[in-house]
This record gives structure tokens, sequence and C-alpha cells, in this order.
């Protein structure tokens, strides 16, 4: 009886972590971009010319990166901001993929190794943002998350540094940095 008890109690344990891994708030991609977009007017060194292009970089085959790459493609359409978009999987091999872009937005990605594609995007002194927040603690350098139903700004300060960002005092003090 007490084997029966204690396998139920962990199955509701985990139903009840699925339900609630559904039930967190997504962060609009329209909200995304209008955070973005403010986190590099606070950003000294950022290129100040529009548009901005940004690269999405997404996996077609993964239906959650490929949901994400579509609602952000539908954002930057109304926004000053020149859409690129890279699938990682069809792209592994054209050393050109990364020329000429601002900012790089890492879309939830299965079965890619974070720190090589962020190490070769700093090589092209790329920016990066995510609003997948273990990914500003892999070494993307700004992110977005939500606490108590309100976005939160992530700052991996390391990596922005070595991204070429020089970020506002004013941005410091109102974003969550991860040192």
């Amino acid at each position: 009886m007490k084997i029966r008890t204690a396998v139920c109690v962990l199955a509701l344990g985990l139903f009840a972590g699925v339900a609630q891994a559904h039930e967190e708030i997504v962060i609009p991609a329209s909200v995304q971009l209008e955070l973005f977009t403010k986190i590099w007017s606070l950003d000294r060194s950022f290129p100040k010319s529009e548009p901005i292009r940004l690269a999405i970089l997404y996996q077609r085959l993964y239906r959650e990166s490929f949901v994400v790459k579509e609602e952000m493609v539908r954002a930057g359409a109304l926004a000053k901001i020149e859409i690129v978009l890279i699938d990682l999987d069809a792209a592994k091999n054209d050393p050109g993929r990364f020329d000429r872009i601002d900012v790089a937005y890492v879309a939830p990605l299965r079965a890619v190794d974070i720190s090589a594609l962020l190490a070769e995007l700093r090589v092209h002194r790329i920016r990066t943002i995510t609003a997948v927040p273990e990914y500003v603690t892999s070494g993307v350098a700004v992110g977005i998350a939500v606490e108590a139903d309100r976005p939160v700004i992530l700052i991996n300060l390391a990596s922005a540094h070595s991204e070429g960002s020089d970020f506002s005092s004013q941005l410091l003090k109102l974003a969550r940095v991860i040192r």
C-alpha cells in the first residue's frame, strides 16, 4: 500500500510539473522586440543605423523553434527591423551565414551546441538575445524571462562585453545581471 501511495504521489507531482510548464506566460514576440529595441538604445556601442538586421536562429524541424520564428517574423514586419532567417540545420556548412548581421535571436533549439554557436557569433561581434532564460546562463548576452507575470531583463555581463556591448548604468539597474 505504501508503494502504491508513493507512486501516486510521484505521478501527481510529475503531472503537476507538466501542467505548470504549459501554463507559463509566454512573452509575445511584439513585446520582446519592443524590449530588445529599448535595450539596444541603451547600449552605447550598438550601431545606430537602421534598419537593424536581426537574424533569427531556429530549427525548421523543431516545432517550438519554428513557431517562435514565425511569431518573430510577424512582429518584425511591424517594427523597423530587417529579419534574416537562419535555419541552423540547413545552414550548418554555410561560412557566410552570419555576414552583415547586427543581432542574433536564439529561438528554442534542440541538439545544438549553444557554446559553439555563441563562439561563432562572437567571432563576428554579433550581439545575442533570447527569450529562453537558460540560454543566458549558457552565454547568450541578453534575455527576457517572466517573473510574477512581468517581463524581466537578464544580462550575462561577461557575454555582453565579449560581444562588444557597453550598456548604460540605467539598464544594468533595471536588469538582473548574471556574472
